[in-house]
């Protein structure tokens, strides 16, 4: 191994030389040309690089090094991949040279096939994420060889596993054993297939016991779970496949592990809704582990002609959630909020809470949904800022089956498990440690909160919770509708400078009694900045139409925004649907406050006082259309002339009748 620094040094003096070469416009042109014509598996493979999901690190597409050109390329691991089609087999004699000349210039240089990226991305990504080119420091890379370099220039080192180094719980894992082995061809050709023993990663476990407890570290490390090879998709599918009678075991086995070792911080409950011993699949042990057999087999084919990566798993899984909610009629007012709505209420908590003008925030320390349901409006609010734009996330939710659904939809959309925390329990009776810390010091404000709180909720308050800082001041909602309980809880933890935003029944802007004087006093502190008044029948659980309130501590204008976006919508069969258009312009009147006749309008405190602090939209912002004023002598004129008409054609039309010898018409 080359451990001195001047190897390196070395190596930036050749490539440097290389990359300087006298400008070449027909090979410029052409790597232009190939950037823009990229296949499908280059275009894939480029979306991951671009978004850095290799250890940070950053890769050229299309780079010109000497007089060739290379698909991908990294100067800081001095790593050149290339993407080989089928046609790359008629240039064998081009790509040799090619390779010789790069690793001349000590560049590793990892061959993939493109049937790979297609089939198996999140598969090639775990691949590249355990080679050694990409994980070893520039300074301990192996020297260049000699002559023609093979297809893997770096082979895995001892102690190293191979492939599958990434247990693949983000994504659906490499398919192994199956008919199509894992990443077949992917540096050098090698097939799997048929091996002895199960997967790379499983002869690799039994092959070097000592090295595991260090690669599971490292594991961690990287991407902070561990799951043993026997559970992997691929081993099971397998065990499906061959109808192994333990099947059924090695899920218990698996499931138990996933929620007690798997990840820094246990799962507990995960998999608690699961039952696989339900009479359902089956009243003998064997009859389940059949069916079993059956439904995982039929799953692993489907999974076959799909895209792995953990994007599309994560919004497959939404997408299958959505489809459960609309199905579900009202329960599903328990777990999910359509993603048009989550929209509009991720992008107002991600603009400045001061100056929306100025755009989004770069970065937010924490997020909060205290009636989180499945998790997927916080996931869009982490998706408004992308994954490194939010510190953490939180969650709370009362439903255990809803709760487990949240924590799942996290882990495969890739958040990892450090990233967020969602906690089992009723958020009116605030059982959340977290939450009840009594030094003010210590206790936790969030820099957005969001919720979709179930609507006019029956709840019982105590004389206690009447004393709870968190109504103190306010008062307590009616026992009938907890929606300003569930209001102020949130708006509790936000932070000074934060901003909330909240889906409500319309009531709440305008019912009597204990809500009016909560009401009052948030508008006289200045808390409620916005008022969205939202179309009917938008959502699973109810057809009535709700409001959207943004909520600040902190806010410059003196006056309350009121935005009636109750007749832009495409109306449909079951439910109606925001357009895109739609939430672009309640998003933009919102973030520049703009007036817009019979749509939106800034309302000055004084008016709103003097109708009684009451926010109904319809009065501050009329929808009625103004008839056309009828000129009535202009009308009167017109009559005339016709009855002058009339008169005529009667007297000519009798006179023919005259001639006819028939009656005249009176």
């Amino acid at each position: 191994m080359v451990k001195q620094t001047n190897e390196a040094k070395s190596f930036m003096r050749d490539s440097q030389r290389y990359m300087s070469l006298p400008y070449n416009p027909a090979l410029k042109e052409r790597a232009r040309a190939l950037r823009r014509a990229g296949n499908l598996a280059e275009v894939l493979l480029w979306n991951q690089l671009k978004r850095k999901q290799l250890f940070g690190l950053d890769f050229d597409r299309q780079k010109i090094i000497g007089n060739y050109i290379v698909d991908f390329y990294c100067a800081e691991k001095a790593v050149v991949i290339e993407v080989d089609g089928s046609s790359h087999d008629d240039k064998a004699e081009y790509d040799a040279e090619r390779d010789a000349f790069l690793m001349g210039l000590r560049l590793a240089v990892i061959h993939l096939r493109d049937g790979d990226v297609k089939r198996n991305l999140a598969g090639v990504m775990d691949f590249l994420r355990g080679h050694p080119a990409l994980t070893t420091p520039l300074e301990e890379t192996t020297p260049p060889f000699q002559g023609t370099p093979p297809r893997e220039t770096t082979p895995p080192l001892r102690g190293t596993p191979p492939r599958e180094t990434t247990p693949p719980l983000r994504g659906t894992p490499p398919r192994e054993g199956n008919n199509s082995p894992p990443l077949e061809g992917v540096g050098g050709g090698s097939s799997f297939e048929g091996v002895e023993g199960g997967s790379p990663l499983a002869l690799w476990y039994d092959q070097n016991p000592d090295d595991i407890a260090e690669f599971e570290k490292q594991m961690r490390r990287k991407v902070h779970y561990v799951i043993k090879p026997q559970h992997l998709w691929g081993s099971i599918a397998e065990m499906a496949r061959t109808q192994n009678e333990e099947l059924l075991r090695t899920l218990h086995e698996g499931f138990k592990y996933i929620e007690d070792e798997s990840f820094a911080s246990t799962f507990q409950g995960l998999f608690s809704e699961i039952n696989l011993d339900s009479e359902k699949l089956g009243k003998k042990y064997s009859d389940r582990n059949a069916k079993l057999c059956t439904i995982i087999t039929k799953i692993a084919e489907g999974l076959e002609q799909f895209s792995t990566n953990s994007d599309t798993l994560g919004d497959a899984y939404e997408y299958l959630i959505g489809q459960f909610a609309s199905g579900s009629g009202k329960k599903a007012g328990e777990f999910y909020t359509p993603q048009q709505i989550s929209s509009i209420l991720s992008a107002i908590v991600t603009l400045d809470s001061q100056d929306p003008s100025t755009g989004k925030k770069k970065h937010l320390d924490s997020v909060l949904d205290f009636a989180c349901g499945s998790g997927s409006l916080l996931l869009n609010v982490r998706h408004q800022l992308d994954s490194h734009g939010i510190s953490k996330i939180y969650g709370q939710e009362k439903n255990i089956t809803t709760y487990n659904l949240a924590r799942m939809n996290m882990l495969l959309h890739g958040v990892k498990d450090s990233e967020f925390e969602i906690f089992h329990g009723d958020t009116l009776l605030n059982d959340w440690d977290m939450l009840r810390e009594a030094n003010p010091a210590k206790k936790p404000h969030f820099d957005a909160v969001v919720a979709n709180p179930p609507f006019s909720y029956r709840w019982e308050p105590t004389e206690a919770i009447g004393e709870d800082v968190r109504f103190k001041n306010y008062g307590l909602a009616p026992k009938s509708a907890a929606d300003f309980a569930f209001l102020l809880h949130g708006f509790h933890y936000l932070k000074p400078e934060g901003t909330m935003a909240i889906i409500l029944p319309h009531g709440v802007l305008f019912r009597g009694g204990a809500e009016e004087r909560i009401r009052r006093k948030l508008l006289t502190d200045g808390n409620i900045d916005t008022v969205i008044g939202l179309p009917a029948n938008l959502f699973y659980s109810t057809g009535i139409p709700v409001c959207i309130l943004v909520l600040k501590k902190c806010k410059k204008p003196d006056d309350v925004l009121f935005i009636n976006a109750s007749e832009h919508f495409e109306k449909g069969k079951r439910q109606n649907r925001l357009l895109p258009e739609h939430i672009d312009k309640i998003i933009d009147t919102y973030q520049f406050r703009k007036e817009e006749e019979r749509y939106s309008r800034p309302v000055p405190m004084e008016e709103i006082e003097t109708n009684d602090y009451n926010l109904n939209i319809s009065r501050y912002i009329s929808t009625a259309i103004s008839e056309e004023e009828i000129n009535l002598g202009a009308v009167n004129k017109e009559l005339l002339a016709l009855e002058n008409k009339i008169v005529a054609a009667t007297k000519k039309h009798n006179e023919f009748l005259k001639e006819l010898g028939l009656p005249p018409l009176p």
